[in-house]
């Protein structure tokens, strides 16, 4: 007697499984905007140029401005290896990224 995994799965997540899963639910939405956006401006960074809000970690820096989805225009170059050298902010404090090859 050999089931599929993926039938006992499936079965056992609608017997069993209450929570919902739906991102449009209201539960989900913040109750206030403004409050939202604050507490992102607060704890993510933020690229002024595309108006995004990303992962305030080493990797979302790099990951942001590798130029594969949207090419970004450099605030300055670099003194020692003259590279691009590019701006974010997080909580309304101008900051630079930068990479020397």
């Amino acid at each position: 007697m050999s089931k599929n995994p993926k039938e006992i799965n499936e079965k056992f997540i609608k017997k069993e499984s209450r929570t919902e899963f739906d991102a449009i639910h209201p539960r989900f939405k913040p109750e206030d905007e403004a409050v939202a956006l604050q507490y992102q401006r607060e704890q993510y960074y933020h690229c002024q140029q595309c108006n995004l809000f990303f992962a305030p970690t080493v990797t979302g820096l790099k990951t942001h401005f590798k130029g594969d989805m949207v090419r970004h225009r450099p605030c300055g170059s670099c003194f020692y290896c003259q590279g691009e050298v590019f701006e974010y902010t997080i909580n309304n404090q101008h900051r630079i990224h930068h990479s020397c090859h």
